[in-house]
């Protein structure tokens, strides 16, 4: 054991080892975006251990414009927007133009057909 004296005081020497185990810390996933010279969607969804992915899925949404930044991980919302359910829709419009809810709502059916819920 190495012991250092600094100032009258005593201390026990550490080993400063740089191996630090991470891998239970670490979360993979994977993601998919589409973007025009409006709208970026960034969606992702998280890998399980056995290499099987969690249901459901999360997006960021950016206005390119304005640079403002949306994140929506609800998927009866999701569900909602590509029923043209009332609710959702509305919700939708708060940041999102006519034009973006129609993109949002391809980008969310395709990511379903790929087999992302």
């Amino acid at each position: 054991m190495d012991r250092i004296e600094i100032n009258g005081i005593w201390y026990v020497r550490e080993d400063m080892s740089t191996n630090v185990e991470i891998a239970n810390e670490v979360t993979i996933f994977e993601g998919a975006v589409w973007e025009d010279d409006m709208w970026c969607f960034e969606a992702a969804r998280i890998k399980k251990e056995d290499g099987s992915f969690y249901d459901g899925f999360s997006i960021d949404v950016l206005n390119k414009k304005t640079e403002k930044k949306d994140y929506i991980d609800n998927m009866f919302y999701m569900d909602g927007l590509i029923e043209g359910l009332d609710e959702s829709i509305k919700d939708a419009k708060i940041y999102l133009d006519d034009r973006g809810i129609n993109s949002l709502i391809s980008f969310i059916k395709y990511l379903k057909n790929e087999g992302w819920s």
